[in-house]
């Protein structure tokens, strides 16, 4: 963080720097490194640094507040706002951020999913939080490392040109040797570029540390009064958007610390259980539903298979078969995959064919 945003104490009076990724998977501790780098900085009068900005989602306002209370001495000269009304938004304008802080985290950088979700911010160091940096597809991607490193990967056309096309084109089962070749040689060279400024740990470096985790995809047959359902529900639903979000849920069982030791049952919705939330007294996750995003679902789990588990975890995943949740879990595996490919450079198996995934 420190050689991408300031590189020196003498480039920082006279350079305006830049940014990075620090790609952690969920439970590393990015937050302490935040904590260390933003404490580090403004009590150091050589980095020029007065103000530090965090912005992250409101579900995880108190547990920044508390990370900074937690860390930061009693004694320090460190002073912690925040900024937050009463609708439970703070819209920042040009008057906040220019000149605005010196240096901003934004927590959850996967959300930046366009160009246009940095211009309103003029700090140039910036330092994007996520322990998934791949959502969806590369251009999302390529969104975040514009907002760190403006035009490293040039443009979205030709980033789409140059990787995103023939990554994805060698990435099915039934794709030609050159393309997969292709593929390949353009997933390493992507990764070789930002090698400088992405910073990535993944779950393997948690197992050591932590009880055993087991997942298990359950496919569940539907009832033939389920299935009828189903279908007059298809057939009534045939004309209507399913271009929307629809809320997930995530079930947790936990035993809480009190004397009766009474089994209890946490119900969250997928998206706001997977953005920084610390749940590790649940040692068993239940995912009723398959978000077409597995970057929501992903950290669902991480937020009970963090550092400070003492108990071993289990995952069930639910899945109805001859649903629509079928395609909608095959599409997710072949979203890890290309995460897993371009992220981690891991040697993925190509599972489905181009076409089995329309």
């Amino acid at each position: 963080m420190w050689d991408n945003c300031f590189e020196s104490v003498e480039k920082s009076e006279r350079n305006v720097g830049s940014g990075s990724i620090l790609a952690h998977c969920m439970g590393l501790g990015k937050s302490l490194q935040v904590v260390t780098i933003a404490h580090t900085v403004l009590t150091n009068r050589l980095s020029l640094v007065d103000r530090v900005l965090v912005v992250c989602p409101v579900s995880t306002i108190f547990n920044w507040i508390n990370e900074f209370k937690l860390w930061l001495p009693t004694s320090s000269v460190v002073k912690v706002y925040e900024m937050i009304n009463v609708e439970d938004r703070i819209v920042i304008t040009c008057s906040l951020v220019d000149p605005g802080p010196e240096l901003v985290f934004c927590d959850e950088g996967h959300t930046l999913k366009n160009e246009k979700s940095a211009s309103n911010i003029l700090t140039r160091r910036r330092i994007t939080l996520t322990g998934t940096p791949i959502q969806n597809n590369l251009l999302e991607y390529h969104a975040v490392v514009q907002f760190v490193k403006p035009l490293l990967l040039g443009t979205a056309a030709h980033f789409t040109d140059f990787f995103a096309k023939p990554i994805n084109n060698g990435q099915s089962a039934d794709s030609t040797e050159y393309d997969v070749r292709i593929m390949k040689q353009r997933s390493h060279v992507l990764y070789k570029m930002l090698e400088g400024i992405v910073q990535r740990f993944d779950s393997s470096f948690l197992a050591p540390f932590l009880p055993p985790k087991y997942e298990y995809v359950l496919y569940l047959k539907l009832s033939d009064l389920q299935r009828k359902l189903y279908e007059q529900y298809l057939s009534e639903r045939s004309n209507f958007d399913c271009n929307h979000n629809r809320p997930g849920l995530l079930l947790i069982s936990m035993s809480w610390n009190g004397s009766a030791h009474i089994p209890r049952l946490f119900l969250i919705s997928t998206k706001a259980g997977g953005v920084g939330i610390n749940l590790v007294a649940a040692n068993r996750v239940i995912l009723f539903d398959t978000s077409w995003n597995p970057s929501q679902d992903v950290p669902s789990i991480f937020c009970v298979y963090r550092l400070g588990q003492t108990k071993p975890c289990f995952v069930y995943r639910f899945i109805a078969q001859g649903t629509i949740e079928e395609k909608i879990y095959d599409r997710q595996v072949t979203k890890q995959s290309l995460s897993c490919r371009v992220i981690d450079e891991h040697k993925i198996k190509r599972h489905f064919s181009g076409g089995g995934l329309e």
